[in-house]
């Protein structure tokens, strides 16, 4: 159980870098890690986000780092046999 556990950690963390590197990009300059995980402070800067397309970014790097961690887990079980 341990090691499913290492295996889905080190390839989420390393899908959401994968994401990030991606489609972190506006502009052609990379987004501030800080500005995708922290909330919006109001409606307004929601709003602002959403136009921005910060949280299509925001969610296209978490669906990276979910395959990531879907792929550790085959990748466990797939090396235990």
């Amino acid at each position: 159980m341990k090691r499913v556990f290492w295996y889905v950690l080190i390839f989420a963390v390393v899908g959401l870098v994968a994401g990030y590197f991606y489609y972190g990009k506006i502009a052609g300059e990379y987004i501030s890690p800080l500005k995708l995980i922290g909330p919006a402070k109001n409606e307004l800067h929601k709003f602002g986000r959403a136009i921005s397309g910060i949280e299509s970014i925001r969610n296209n790097i978490l669906m990276w780092g979910g395959i990531g961690a879907v792929l550790g887990i085959v990748i466990n079980f797939l090396r235990k046999k």
